[in-house]
């Protein structure tokens, strides 16, 4: 995410010598699209974590190979359309509020404290952002729990699940609580880990030139 993200920004800025606004966003947009690659791991994932299939789905492994042989490989990117937006949605806000987010903090006066201040405001972004499109993440679940159904729409997905649980948004958050505090800790140590191995290899090309 980090990596797709800082290299599709450095492919904008090549293009002119103004930091345009929109670069940023877009990059971001672009790193999210990227990670939907990625979309059938978490469409097994789903499929093992679903108690309906537990008597006839052993493994990762073979879930693979149930979705590629007898459905084809349109069924590994059920829920493509959620992915994308929800991973799309979340890096354009993360990137742009992670270093407004970390000026709010004190300075840092030495390594640790820079750790410190990266964990705590890549985590707590991180867990807002993730509470905030958690119902996108409700619904690509559900969609993804299915196996050779109709592909529905997202609208047409959003509006079984409102009147399944009573008309209700509120209802939609169920689990956000355990979400957040998952976030929290996940985020902050990407954040930190990525801050604290960047400044490494920085340091190190700088002292070897």
């Amino acid at each position: 995410m980090f990596g797709s993200n800082a290299h599709y920004l450095h492919i904008f800025q090549s293009f002119s010598n103004d930091d345009h606004w929109y670069y940023q966003p877009l990059a971001s947009a672009l790193a999210g699209s990227t990670e939907a690659i990625l979309t059938p791991l978490e469409r097994t994932q789903v499929l093992l974590q679903t108690a309906k299939y537990n008597h006839f789905i052993r493994n990762g492994y073979h879930a693979f190979m149930i979705l590629y042989q007898h459905y084809g490989i349109v069924e590994f990117y059920r829920g493509l359309t959620l992915t994308l937006i929800r991973n799309s949605l979340s890096n354009i806000i993360f990137f742009s509020c992670r270093k407004p987010v970390k000026d709010m903090l004190p300075t840092a006066s030495s390594g640790v404290e820079h750790s410190l201040y990266d964990f705590l405001s890549g985590g707590l972004l991180g867990a807002l952002i993730s509470t905030f499109i958690y119902p996108v993440n409700v619904l690509k679940n559900i969609q993804q729990s299915e196996i050779n159904g109709r592909f529905d729409r997202p609208i047409s997905i959003f509006r079984m699940v409102y009147k399944q649980r009573g008309d209700s948004i509120k209802e939609f958050y169920i689990g956000a609580k355990w979400n957040f505090i998952r976030s929290l800790i996940s985020w902050g140590i990407i954040n930190s880990t990525y801050e604290y191995y960047l400044t490494a290899i920085r340091k190190t090309i700088l002292d070897n030139d």
